[in-house]
């Protein structure tokens, strides 16, 4: 008979440890869940951020692309302006060089 009461008293004991072990299992499985879901919302908040930055990216390339289609419009503007002033000024200084020699002239006549 007391082999009985000993044999019950460690089942009882073993299944304290099963009850514990189960716990511990049970808190485990619940700790990786909720790990899970928070590695989950993370991906969700860095693929929106990706998202945001390639759609900046992308507006930067857009205006770069128009920033340097401009300034050529303005290179050729300025090379034209450029070669508009220096056949100009071609043209003021032959205007000069014919008024001085009109001017000799006028005065080896007088």
């Amino acid at each position: 008979m007391r082999e009985d009461v000993s044999m019950i008293c460690a089942r009882r004991g073993q299944g304290k440890w099963q009850t514990l072990v189960f716990v511990l299992v049970l808190v485990g499985f619940g700790y990786g869940v909720y790990e899970y879901n928070q590695l989950q919302i993370r991906h969700q908040h860095a693929e929106h951020r990706s998202q945001k930055y390639q759609s900046q990216q992308e507006s930067l390339s857009a205006q770069l692309q128009v920033v340097y289609e401009h300034r050529s419009r303005l290179e050729k503007s300025l090379q034209k302006e450029r070669n508009e002033h220096k056949k100009t000024k071609e043209e003021y200084e032959q205007k000069q060089i014919n008024q001085n020699s009109k001017k000799q002239k006028t005065d080896m006549i007088l």
